[in-house]
């Protein structure tokens, strides 16, 4: 799990890039060497809500999203971020959202 912020001074636009590690193989025996905590959804998905909410990113890419609508109530939703997405099927294997309308 991990991501990387960039904001370009040229056009402006900021963009927040996470591999979220998905839920299915996030377990001690795929990761001994990390920390319990790290591989707990719901540690990671609040870390992942409070960097976006920092950061404010103009763009956003997620990947590994393996629970979609539990991430969309719980992170896009809370935070009031629209999704602007090509079609369902993107949905499922590349996220792509945009923070600002």
């Amino acid at each position: 799990m991990g991501f990387c912020f960039c904001r370009s001074m040229a056009n402006g636009y900021s963009i927040l890039t996470w591999n979220t590690l998905c839920t299915e193989i996030s377990i001690k025996e795929n990761f001994p060497k990390t920390e319990e905590k790290f591989l707990n959804w719901e540690f990671r998905k609040n870390l992942i809500k409070d960097i976006i909410n920092i950061e404010k990113p103009d763009i956003i890419i997620l990947q590994e999203i393996d629970n979609c609508e539990e991430f969309k109530k719980d992170i896009l939703d809370e935070l009031k971020i629209k999704r602007k997405l090509p079609n369902k099927a993107r949905w499922k294997n590349g996220n792509f959202f945009r923070s600002k309308s």
